[in-house]
């Protein structure tokens, strides 16, 4: 009995927590909006509040422990901010939002031409409201802000091609001044198939451009010729990766765009492949739904399918290579099946229980903790390559590094042999991945059902 009253008392603890909001800055009516944030890092709207010009306050009960974000919304689209707020089991907090308006004024110009029209999306990067405008016929546009901040900024006009993508700092005093320059650079090109020779209509194009100062990624389509054009190219190393249905993605080879370059064409060549319907099931048999099936080849992710309510992916794989196909579901666990060939691919897979969850602790031979260490992992035999990695991080949250404290948590795991390697640079994972199959770990550990935690003891260098 004490037990189960212990019980009902925790859970009715965990869901008493409260926020007391506070508004300052404005007289104006508002909205108040209780968002939560879920382990992915997305918010959700759980409860909103109007209050008139008469009323400040707004008070949320019954919360769980959790972090909530407490968003103010005014009458016109730019009339938003919020604050973040982190409330434990049956904790009763206050949070004070206020309103700082900032006079924005902006100029779009594509190079030295103005963009006249163009429509302007900014989204608050923490707090993720958004809201857009549009420029006048000389490219001015202006805006009232209510809160200060970095925001993601895109672009969309008749001028180009595709949507630009830029980020601003909305900060200082107000009024707040932006350029916002477009550069003036094409990159336009043709998709073909690279046994035949012939274009591959509406291939989906990952443009990804690296400077000094910026990384900046894109999106763009082939049209029915398999041609593609991007405008507003930055200068810099650009990597694409072209996707298509029933051709591998093509592996990026990354090129140069100068400085004075005004136009950068080239060919990306698909290898055809193999659809091969694939059954992934649960712990428990069942159909397991919305699950990633990412195909790679040395190293190289090379397609990625996702299984649809009954459970099947159509995977595309090399017609005569080997491949590795990993599995991997939203809800965890995971499971790498390497491939011969197409003709002889596993159709249906059954995944281990997520039923793990293992601590790797780094420190130095002197105790002190070291973080950020990057870990290469391989599972029963099978390598996760950085790239697979990337994806399982996305996917599952399951990050493969230690933290300021010099900690990596993973869970969700199934259970099995896991062994690490450490590294501190792309170039050293790549050797890695390249001698794996002929070197021992350096980490080691069985991993059961429940906790596990392993200490690993770096000597200075």
């Amino acid at each position: 009995m004490l037990t189960l009253f212990s019980l009902l008392f925790a859970a009715k603890l965990a869901a008493t927590g409260s926020i007391d909001a506070t508004v300052r800055g404005t007289n104006e009516p508002v909205d108040v909006a209780l968002l939560r944030r879920d382990d992915a890092g997305a918010w959700h709207e759980q409860a909103t509040r109007h209050l008139p010009a008469s009323e400040r306050h707004a008070r949320f009960r019954d919360l769980a422990a959790g972090i909530y974000q407490v968003r103010v919304r005014g009458a016109a689209p730019f009339e938003q901010t919020a604050a973040k707020v982190a409330v434990g089991a049956g904790e009763a907090r206050s949070a004070v939002i206020d309103v700082d308006p900032v006079e924005l004024f902006g100029r779009a110009t594509l190079g030295d031409i103005p963009l006249g029209h163009a429509a302007i999306l900014l989204k608050q990067r923490q707090f993720q409201w958004q809201a857009a405008l549009e420029a006048d016929e000389n490219g001015l546009f202006h805006a009232r802000l209510w809160q200060h901040g970095a925001f993601n900024c895109y672009v969309r006009s008749p001028a180009l091609a595709t949507t630009y993508g830029d980020e601003v700092n909305v900060d200082g005093p107000s009024p707040f001044r932006w350029e916002l320059r477009l550069p003036d650079r094409r990159l336009v090109g043709v998709v073909r198939d690279r046994v035949t020779g012939a274009p591959i209509a509406g291939a989906s194009l990952h443009l990804q451009t690296k400077s000094a100062a910026h990384e900046r990624n894109a999106v763009a389509h082939a049209d029915a010729n398999g041609r593609f054009d991007v405008t507003a190219m930055t200068p810099g190393v650009v990597a694409i990766v072209a996707s298509a249905d029933r051709y591998l993605d093509a592996l990026p080879a990354p090129f140069t765009i100068a400085e004075a370059d005004r136009l950068h064409e080239i060919a990306i060549d698909m290898e055809p492949g193999v659809v091969v319907p694939v059954a992934i099931r649960d712990a428990a048999g069942q159909p397991l739904a919305g699950a990633d099936v990412l195909t790679a080849t040395g190293g190289s992710l090379r397609g990625r399918a996702v299984t649809g309510g009954d459970g099947v992916a159509r995977v595309t794989l090399p017609a005569n290579a080997s491949a590795t196909m990993y599995v991997v579901p939203h809800e965890g666990s995971f499971a790498a099946i390497r491939v011969a060939d197409a003709a002889h691919a596993q159709r249906r897979i059954t995944l281990p229980r997520p039923s793990s969850t293992l601590r790797i602790v780094t420190r130095t031979t002197a105790g002190k903790a070291l973080p950020n260490v990057s870990l290469l992992m391989r599972v029963d035999g099978e390598l996760i390559p950085p790239a697979v990695a990337e994806a399982m991080q996305a996917l599952q949250d399951l990050t493969l590094q230690t933290d300021d404290r010099g900690e990596a948590v993973l869970r969700r795991l199934p259970p099995g042999a896991y062994e690490f390697w450490p590294y501190s640079s792309q170039a050293e994972a790549d050797a890695i991945v390249d001698t794996a199959g002929s070197l021992l770990a350096p980490i080691v550990v069985n991993v059961k059902t429940g906790e596990n935690t392993i200490a690993v003891n770096f000597r200075a260098r």
